[in-house]
């Protein structure tokens, strides 16, 4: 384990061991937080190896779709209503880029809406859908290593994305880049200050290990946000589509193994007892869902979705 104390996010001398997790393929890493930010990170960070163990195809559905059945239905659903947020803030024509676009249909939404749209998305089988967007420019391969060649965007979105990025500040530097002034930062991602995070500690569902590099907090991410003078324009502490998932899979993450069996049922994969986990899941919705209203009230959303532009 590296010894050293520097956040992986803010980059202050201030952190600390926390915990040990276990990944799906019961590898051990070790999990850091930053006193100043309040950022979880895996020190050291993962092997190359481990990362494609992590990513290989299975990551990312096997078939036309991530998820199996009546689950994708649901997922897209949400990715309208996600560009339908995005679209009440830009004209049509505006230019708009998705640094881990996946399959490219949350872009596709914009693009029939006249809006000039950017993929970034690893290669795989999500890019091999999303090149079959009509009107969708893809890049493939990582976002520091795509060269947009002087071109700036109205928009820029990450989508559950920017955590998995392996230099967060390099990262910001770029958006910032390639946003032009006035235009919009769209950030989802996990809360490390969540209850469900400080609950679930290790079990956390959204702490994915190692796809996950880190986690930073809604405080530290603004404050980061504000230094680099952006303004923020709204943020969100509840996801239907991320909160309750995350305290009903953390909980069972107690009493399965490997861990996110549910999930990964849920991309039809998994040789475990669908029918067994799927009503256990379905018995604790209720609470999940109750305690998803109660922390994000709290401003302590086990994720958050902020828009932000730049001055």
């Amino acid at each position: 384990m590296d010894e050293s104390k520097k956040c992986f996010f803010c980059e202050a001398q201030s952190a600390r061991f926390k915990f040990e997790t276990q990944s799906r393929l019961d590898q051990t890493f070790f999990v850091f937080r930053c006193a100043q930010c309040g950022c979880l990170f895996l020190n050291p960070q993962p092997t190359a190896e481990e990362l494609n163990l992590a990513y290989k195809d299975d990551y990312y559905g096997e078939g036309e779709s991530k998820f199996a059945g009546p689950i994708e239905h649901l997922v897209q659903w949400f990715r309208e209503a996600r560009a339908r947020r995005v679209a009440r803030l830009l004209k049509p024509s505006q230019h708009i880029l998705d640094v881990g676009c996946g399959n490219g249909r949350f872009l596709a939404q914009l693009i029939r809406q006249g809006f000039k749209a950017d993929g970034i998305e690893l290669e795989g089988n999500s890019a091999k859908r999303a090149a079959q967007v009509k009107g969708l420019n893809l890049h493939i391969g990582a976002f520091d290593e795509v060269d947009f060649k002087g071109q700036q965007f109205d928009a820029i979105c990450l989508w559950h994305v920017f955590e998995h990025l392996p230099q967060p500040q390099r990262t910001l530097d770029k958006i910032e880049s390639l946003l032009k002034t006035g235009g919009y930062l769209f950030l989802s991602l996990p809360n490390a200050a969540s209850w469900q995070a400080m609950m679930a500690g290790p079990l956390w569902f959204h702490l994915d290990p190692p796809r996950h590099l880190f986690i930073p907090t809604a405080k530290g991410l603004l404050s980061e946000l504000d230094r680099r003078g952006f303004v923020l324009k709204n943020i969100r502490h509840f996801s239907f589509e991320q909160n309750p998932f995350g305290f009903i899979q953390s909980w069972m993450n107690r009493f399965t193994q490997p861990r996110e069996v549910l999930y990964e049922q849920l991309k039809g994969h998994g040789k475990h007892s669908v029918s067994g986990h799927k009503l256990a899941g379905a018995a604790l919705a209720t609470p999940a869902l109750v305690l998803s209203i109660l922390e994000s009230l709290m401003r302590r959303g086990a994720t958050i979705e902020l828009v932000a532009h730049k001055k």
